[in-house]
């Protein structure tokens, strides 16, 4: 379940959608629940794509990996896109092209 602050927002599409807004227009970290427990959405080592499924430990570990070389922004906009069921290559090419190294 995404969580911004105090505020909680279900877990489905529409919800994740309305806590990454609402988390950007606050400047607040999305939280999630995973298994139980409460973990920071950006360190969890396997993570929900909108359509229930996840990005396996392989691409998490490659994502792991590939954050030494490139920035923040470069790595959230691969995130969001893998998120939503691009490869781990396709959300690198758009990366690059919209936001850079």
């Amino acid at each position: 379940m995404p969580k911004v602050g105090n505020k909680e927002f279900s877990y489905d599409k529409e919800g994740m959608k309305k806590a990454e807004e609402y988390a950007k227009n606050t400047n607040q970290e999305m939280e999630m629940y995973y298994g139980g427990g409460m973990v920071d959405a950006r360190n969890r080592s396997q993570m929900y794509m909108e359509d229930g499924g996840m990005i396996s430990e392989k691409e998490y570990d490659m994502l792991e990996e590939h954050k030494e070389h490139h920035s923040e922004k470069h790595m959230n906009e691969m995130e969001q896109d893998m998120l939503k069921g691009s490869s781990f290559k396709k959300a690198h090419n758009k990366a690059m092209k919209k936001v850079g190294k």
